[in-house]
């Protein structure tokens, strides 16, 4: 259970989490830009530190979210993985997963390691790129011997690359046939949900 002390920083948390879900509300509704609600929080959360708004109160609070609240998070996120969903893919699919994840696992590390990263961040990074993002990282990071700027810095990337990596899917949305849904993810998306209903004169939307 949280401390006295840190219910200041889990309440600011509670803010920023709120105010991003009404930037993604407000983006959604009025452009076509897909902007994940992580995307606004971690935006948030940069321009709040770099500019020194963050009250030193709110530290034992952030650091017991980011903690114990995110790998929290994580478990819940791996109950929504059924052996059900698994066998949907296939031996075809299961195997691309498998080569992909492997692929890009030591293919980032590699990378890394040429331009000069540290072992620690350059471990969040691939783990990040090649599993699910931000909780990835956060379940590395106690077993790595990555700092806590090593921390920021790949879930920043991951958010970042992810981000780019959806961005092409709005751009084409008025002039497609097929209405496009945003990649539903936890720091960098990597699970695109497709429902086939339908829209409008009967034509399916994906």
């Amino acid at each position: 259970m949280p401390t006295r002390a840190q219910l200041p920083g889990l309440g600011l948390c509670a803010v920023i989490v709120a105010l991003a879900f009404a930037i993604e509300k407000f983006v959604k509704a009025n452009t076509p830009i897909v902007l994940s609600p992580l995307v606004a929080a971690v935006l948030i959360g940069a321009l709040l530190t770099n500019l020194r708004l963050l009250p030193g109160f709110a530290r034992p609070g952030l650091q017991y979210a980011a903690r114990r609240l995110l790998r929290i998070g994580i478990v819940i996120l791996g109950l929504q993985l059924s052996l059900a969903k698994l066998r949907d893919l296939g031996v075809k699919g299961l195997a691309l997963v498998l080569v992909t994840t492997t692929v890009t696992f030591f293919g980032t590390q590699w990378l890394g390691k040429k331009l000069g990263l540290s072992p620690g961040l350059r471990l969040l990074v691939a783990t990040g790129f090649s599993i699910c993002g931000a909780s990835a990282v956060a379940a590395m990071r106690p077993v790595s011997d990555a700092t806590d700027d090593d921390t920021v810095y790949a879930i920043g990337l991951v958010t970042l690359c992810g981000s780019l990596a959806i961005a092409p899917t709005s751009s084409n949305r008025p002039r497609s046939r097929f209405r496009r849904r945003p990649l539903r993810y936890v720091g960098r998306g990597q699970r695109a949900r497709c429902r086939p209903d339908r829209g409008h004169g009967g034509e399916p939307n994906i």
